[in-house]
């Protein structure tokens, strides 16, 4: 479950970092239309975060219980 969501989130930063690459293009020749770039890429980077986060979660959440001699 918390590779899954690793990969999600490795997803969804290919889709920021693209997302602002178009940004910066369009901001040149369409200000107003490169707006919505802005937008997608900050979208994607708060719901790779949260991904990251949640995968993290799952990952301490189901993590084998220590061993009576190392406690």
């Amino acid at each position: 479950m918390a590779l899954v969501g690793g990969i999600f989130a490795g997803g969804k930063v290919v889709g920021a970092v693209h997302a602002w690459r178009q940004y910066h293009i369009w901001s040149e020749k369409d200000p107003s239309g490169a707006v919505a770039y802005l937008t997608f890429a900050g979208v994607n980077v708060a719901v790779a975060a949260l991904s990251v986060a949640l995968a993290g979660l799952v990952w301490w959440l189901l993590r084998p219980a220590p061993l009576a001699a190392e406690k």
